[in-house]
């Protein structure tokens, strides 16, 4: 390809980029794509014209308006209709607990537009997409930290605060800890930061844990370098991750708690009734395998209070790779005597009935 195609393109896809993001005036567009390229009025008005007849395989619709901006032309966009913006409602609900951070409200905009809905119908609906669980992102002081954390992230700097310990004895005895960054990580509408300790001994790197909770009344500051306040100390994030293989160790989690030096366990477990098609909709972990649907199962433990007969009901079989941990204990918990292990029973389930009056 001639080097002039392949210049003409990266402007191209350089306009698309500027316009797709907001409006701009030749002159000014013509500015912020000399940043990059060396290109006249005349040059731009062609790659302009190329993007409108997406001659070069990139296309975007672009009108020059009244008021002597070149913007999206939102008009020619294909019109995907009402019945497929069906979509937009959820990700709305996903989006409104970051409604008062900037921007967004001109990203929902943006996405109906994007999408040629029909803005008065959309607007007519009343919640019809919902969370029933307490969402902790509806807190501001939540969402102020998040932008913070990934602000050092971004950066690559540590940073440094005060932290009370779940085994820390006395609450009152807060302990400074110096991190680097790595993951905010969510668990059942909680928030953690996973980080790792700065340490001047660059082969340990102890991962590390905090709960969002705990952190919203401390203030977070750069990790400052010996003595000098001028130098924080500073990591590359994308390099860190790979160097303590972060995603390969949570792998096989369930959520924030981890044990790569006994590594990931497989477990096999019964499922009855109810609990079989829950957990069969709401796997537990991507490792999740059905191993064995056997229907009509008369349960040991679990007596049919209608006919006062021990239960019959559909059984599974299913297995993980995974970690054994407190987490996965509660899960597995909730299922109550509608699961149970595979190690001490068979399908039928325990002997005699399990206490879980409460």
């Amino acid at each position: 390809m001639p080097r002039s195609n392949e210049q003409k393109i990266k402007r191209c896809k350089l306009i698309k980029e500027l316009i797709s993001n907001n409006s701009y005036s030749l002159n000014g567009l013509i500015e912020a794509v000399n940043k990059e390229f060396k290109a006249s009025n005349r040059t731009i008005d062609a790659d302009i014209k190329a993007l409108k007849d997406g001659i070069l395989g990139i296309n975007l619709p672009v009108k020059f308006t009244r008021e002597g901006v070149y913007r999206i032309d939102y008009d020619k966009l294909h019109n995907y209709g009402e019945t497929d913006c069906r979509h937009i409602p959820v990700l709305t609900k996903l989006i409104e607990p970051f409604k008062n951070l900037p921007d967004v409200k001109d990203t929902i905009q943006k996405l109906k537009q994007k999408y040629a809905a029909n803005m008065k119908t959309l607007d007519e609906l009343n919640n019809v997409f919902e969370f029933t669980s307490t969402n902790i992102t509806h807190d501001p002081k939540v969402l102020k930290l998040t932008q913070e954390i990934i602000g050092y992230m971004i950066q690559g700097v540590g940073i440094e605060f005060n932290y009370y310990g779940v085994h820390q004895p006395n609450k009152n005895e807060d302990k400074l800890h110096r991190v680097f960054p790595l993951q905010i990580r969510e668990l059942q509408n909680r928030y953690y930061l996973i980080a790792v300790t700065i340490n001047s001994n660059p082969q340990i790197n102890k991962l590390v844990t905090y709960a969002f909770e705990e952190l919203l009344n401390m203030k977070i500051g750069s990790a400052i370098k010996g003595d000098d306040e001028n130098q924080p100390e500073r990591y590359n994030h994308k390099e860190l991750m790979e160097k303590i293989e972060f995603d390969k160790k949570y792998e096989h989690a369930i959520g924030v708690w981890i044990k790569p030096t006994e590594g990931p366990k497989r477990i096999e477990r019964y499922f009855a009734g109810w609990a079989a098609s829950h957990i069969l909709a709401c796997p537990i972990h991507k490792s999740q395998k059905l191993l064995s649907d056997i229907p009509n199962v008369t349960l040991n433990h679990i007596i049919d209070n209608r006919t006062g007969e021990n239960l019959i009901n559909r059984v599974i079989k299913v297995s993980w790779e995974i970690y054994k941990t407190p987490e996965l204990q509660y899960r597995l918990g909730a299922y109550r005597e509608y699961s149970w292990n595979t190690n001490d029973y068979n399908e039928t389930g325990p002997d005699k009935p399990i206490n879980w009056k409460f």
